[in-house]
Protein backbone atom coordinates (compact mmCIF):
# COMPACT_ATOMS: atom_id res chain seq x y z
CA UNK A 1 0.00 0.00 0.00
CA UNK A 2 1.28 3.69 -1.07
CA UNK A 3 0.93 6.64 1.21
CA UNK A 4 1.29 9.66 -0.90
CA UNK A 5 4.43 11.69 0.27
CA UNK A 6 2.02 14.54 1.38
CA UNK A 7 0.74 12.78 4.47
CA UNK A 8 4.21 12.89 5.64
CA UNK A 9 4.14 15.60 7.76
CA UNK A 10 1.12 15.15 9.17
CA UNK A 11 1.91 11.24 10.18
CA UNK A 12 5.07 11.99 12.20
CA UNK A 13 6.66 8.34 10.94
CA UNK A 14 9.69 8.88 13.34
CA UNK A 15 7.23 8.26 16.46
CA UNK A 16 4.99 6.13 14.30
CA UNK A 17 8.13 3.67 14.24
CA UNK A 18 8.96 4.18 17.93
CA UNK A 19 5.38 2.79 18.69
CA UNK A 20 5.49 0.12 16.25
CA UNK A 21 8.89 -1.27 17.81
CA UNK A 22 7.32 -1.25 21.84
CA UNK A 23 4.78 -2.84 20.55
CA UNK A 24 6.59 -6.07 19.08
CA UNK A 25 6.38 -8.28 21.37
CA UNK A 26 2.95 -7.83 20.99
CA UNK A 27 0.53 -10.17 19.36
CA UNK A 28 -1.51 -7.03 18.14
CA UNK A 29 -4.33 -6.61 15.72
CA UNK A 30 -4.35 -5.68 12.87
CA UNK A 31 -1.29 -6.57 11.04
CA UNK A 32 0.93 -3.59 10.63
CA UNK A 33 1.07 -3.77 7.01
CA UNK A 34 -2.46 -1.89 7.34
CA UNK A 35 -2.36 0.43 10.47
CA UNK A 36 -1.68 3.39 7.88
CA UNK A 37 -4.22 1.71 5.41
CA UNK A 38 -6.50 4.70 6.17
CA UNK A 39 -3.98 7.08 4.53
CA UNK A 40 -3.41 5.45 1.47
CA UNK A 41 -6.87 6.51 -0.82
CA UNK A 42 -6.17 10.07 -1.47
CA UNK A 43 -3.86 12.72 -0.40
CA UNK A 44 -4.63 15.11 2.34
CA UNK A 45 -6.16 18.23 -0.19
CA UNK A 46 -8.84 16.21 -1.06
CA UNK A 47 -9.88 14.76 2.43
CA UNK A 48 -13.82 15.60 3.07
CA UNK A 49 -14.50 14.02 6.20
CA UNK A 50 -12.51 12.37 9.04
CA UNK A 51 -15.17 9.64 10.92
CA UNK A 52 -13.02 8.92 14.44
CA UNK A 53 -13.68 5.70 16.04
CA UNK A 54 -12.28 4.07 19.30
CA UNK A 55 -10.18 0.69 18.38
CA UNK A 56 -9.73 -1.63 15.91
CA UNK A 57 -12.41 -5.12 15.85
CA UNK A 58 -10.40 -7.27 17.97
CA UNK A 59 -10.50 -10.74 15.61
CA UNK A 60 -7.35 -10.57 13.37
CA UNK A 61 -10.28 -11.39 10.75
CA UNK A 62 -11.89 -8.36 11.07
CA UNK A 63 -9.83 -5.66 11.53
CA UNK A 64 -8.23 -3.96 8.21
CA UNK A 65 -6.78 -1.05 9.60
CA UNK A 66 -10.11 0.74 8.79
CA UNK A 67 -12.27 2.28 11.05
CA UNK A 68 -15.67 0.22 11.18
CA UNK A 69 -14.24 -1.95 8.26
CA UNK A 70 -14.29 -5.05 7.87
CA UNK A 71 -13.52 -7.54 4.60
CA UNK A 72 -16.55 -8.38 1.99
CA UNK A 73 -15.74 -12.01 3.21
CA UNK A 74 -16.27 -11.31 7.14
CA UNK A 75 -19.73 -11.50 8.81
CA UNK A 76 -21.29 -7.43 8.75
CA UNK A 77 -20.58 -6.14 12.68
CA UNK A 78 -23.49 -4.96 14.90
CA UNK A 79 -21.77 -1.51 15.52
CA UNK A 80 -21.43 -1.35 11.96
CA UNK A 81 -25.04 -3.03 10.97
CA UNK A 82 -26.17 0.21 13.72
CA UNK A 83 -24.12 2.84 11.24
CA UNK A 84 -25.73 1.07 8.18
CA UNK A 85 -29.47 0.88 9.93
CA UNK A 86 -28.97 4.38 10.89
CA UNK A 87 -28.30 5.73 7.46
CA UNK A 88 -30.93 3.29 5.91
CA UNK A 89 -33.42 5.29 8.43
CA UNK A 90 -32.09 8.96 7.36
CA UNK A 91 -32.52 7.82 3.44
CA UNK A 92 -35.57 6.20 3.85
CA UNK A 93 -33.82 2.49 3.20
CA UNK A 94 -31.91 4.21 -0.05
CA UNK A 95 -29.21 1.72 0.29
CA UNK A 96 -28.26 -1.63 0.07
CA UNK A 97 -25.32 -2.72 2.41
CA UNK A 98 -24.48 -6.80 1.27
CA UNK A 99 -21.02 -6.54 3.39
CA UNK A 100 -19.04 -4.62 5.70
CA UNK A 101 -16.81 -3.30 3.34
CA UNK A 102 -16.11 0.25 3.50
CA UNK A 103 -13.15 1.07 1.38
CA UNK A 104 -15.49 2.91 -1.07
CA UNK A 105 -16.52 5.30 1.27
CA UNK A 106 -12.24 6.36 1.25
CA UNK A 107 -11.59 5.70 -2.39
CA UNK A 108 -14.88 7.26 -3.44
CA UNK A 109 -15.89 9.52 -1.01
CA UNK A 110 -12.74 10.82 0.03
CA UNK A 111 -13.31 10.03 4.15
CA UNK A 112 -10.53 9.12 5.89
CA UNK A 113 -11.60 6.08 8.59
CA UNK A 114 -9.46 6.36 11.43
CA UNK A 115 -9.75 4.75 15.42
CA UNK A 116 -8.09 6.91 17.96
CA UNK A 117 -5.93 3.30 18.63
CA UNK A 118 -4.18 1.97 15.57
CA UNK A 119 -4.18 -1.27 17.32
CA UNK A 120 -5.69 -3.86 20.04
CA UNK A 121 -5.03 -7.38 21.41
CA UNK A 122 -7.56 -9.97 20.47
CA UNK A 123 -10.61 -9.50 23.76
CA UNK A 124 -9.78 -6.62 25.02
CA UNK A 125 -10.39 -3.43 22.11
CA UNK A 126 -9.31 -0.78 24.73
CA UNK A 127 -5.81 -2.07 25.68
CA UNK A 128 -3.60 0.69 23.26
CA UNK A 129 -5.50 3.42 23.72
CA UNK A 130 -3.04 5.40 25.72
CA UNK A 131 0.17 3.92 23.80
CA UNK A 132 -1.53 5.34 20.67
CA UNK A 133 -3.11 8.71 22.27
CA UNK A 134 -0.23 10.88 21.59
CA UNK A 135 0.08 9.68 18.16
CA UNK A 136 -3.53 10.09 17.30
CA UNK A 137 -3.52 13.97 18.81
CA UNK A 138 -1.20 14.40 16.74
CA UNK A 139 -2.05 13.63 13.42
CA UNK A 140 -5.45 14.80 14.01
CA UNK A 141 -4.09 18.52 14.99
CA UNK A 142 -1.73 17.72 11.62
CA UNK A 143 -4.94 17.41 9.89
CA UNK A 144 -6.43 20.27 11.27
CA UNK A 145 -3.55 22.30 10.25
CA UNK A 146 -2.97 21.29 6.84
CA UNK A 147 -6.18 20.93 5.38
CA UNK A 148 -9.54 23.23 5.43
CA UNK A 149 -13.68 22.66 5.54
CA UNK A 150 -13.43 19.39 6.37
CA UNK A 151 -16.27 17.84 8.84
CA UNK A 152 -14.79 15.77 11.77
CA UNK A 153 -17.20 13.23 12.68
CA UNK A 154 -15.96 12.02 16.23
CA UNK A 155 -18.28 8.94 17.57
CA UNK A 156 -17.50 7.81 21.00
CA UNK A 157 -16.26 9.38 24.17
CA UNK A 158 -11.94 8.54 22.91
CA UNK A 159 -12.74 10.22 19.96
CA UNK A 160 -14.69 13.49 21.66
CA UNK A 161 -11.54 14.10 23.73
CA UNK A 162 -9.51 14.73 20.22
CA UNK A 163 -11.69 17.76 19.95
CA UNK A 164 -9.61 20.74 21.32
CA UNK A 165 -7.06 19.45 19.05
CA UNK A 166 -8.86 20.94 15.89
CA UNK A 167 -9.25 24.33 14.61
CA UNK A 168 -13.28 24.88 14.58
CA UNK A 169 -12.64 28.54 12.63
CA UNK A 170 -11.64 26.02 9.53
CA UNK A 171 -13.45 22.77 10.15
CA UNK A 172 -16.71 21.61 11.26
CA UNK A 173 -17.05 18.97 14.05
CA UNK A 174 -19.66 16.72 14.70
CA UNK A 175 -20.29 14.21 17.65
CA UNK A 176 -22.41 11.38 18.45
CA UNK A 177 -22.60 8.18 20.99
CA UNK A 178 -20.71 5.19 19.36
CA UNK A 179 -22.88 3.01 17.06
CA UNK A 180 -21.44 0.01 19.50
CA UNK A 181 -24.53 -2.47 20.13
CA UNK A 182 -24.04 -1.56 24.30
CA UNK A 183 -24.45 2.23 24.03
CA UNK A 184 -26.23 3.28 20.63
CA UNK A 185 -29.40 2.86 21.97
CA UNK A 186 -28.46 6.10 24.37
CA UNK A 187 -28.20 8.33 21.56
CA UNK A 188 -26.67 7.21 18.44
CA UNK A 189 -30.05 6.91 16.54
CA UNK A 190 -32.50 9.70 15.09
CA UNK A 191 -29.73 12.10 15.01
CA UNK A 192 -29.57 12.67 11.65
CA UNK A 193 -25.80 12.29 11.84
CA UNK A 194 -25.08 10.97 8.18
CA UNK A 195 -27.51 13.83 6.77
CA UNK A 196 -25.68 16.58 8.84
CA UNK A 197 -22.61 15.20 7.58
CA UNK A 198 -23.72 15.85 3.95
CA UNK A 199 -24.85 19.39 5.08
CA UNK A 200 -21.06 20.23 5.53
CA UNK A 201 -18.98 18.13 3.29
CA UNK A 202 -21.58 17.74 0.69
CA UNK A 203 -23.17 14.68 -1.32
CA UNK A 204 -22.07 11.39 -0.05
CA UNK A 205 -22.83 8.00 -1.55
CA UNK A 206 -22.96 6.29 1.14
CA UNK A 207 -23.44 2.74 -0.70
CA UNK A 208 -20.39 0.32 0.17
CA UNK A 209 -20.30 -0.96 -2.95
Amino acid sequence: MRIDSSWNKILHLKLYDEIIEYLKEEKYIPDKIFLLKPFTYFKPSKLRVVILGQAPYSRISSATGLAFSVPKTEKIPETLKNMFKEINNEYDNKYKFVHGDLSKWSSREKILLLNTSLTTVEGNYNKHYKIWQKYTDIVIQEISKNTKNVCFVLLGNNAKKKRELIDESKHTIIESIHPSPQIAHQGFFGKNLFKNIEKYAGEINWQNS
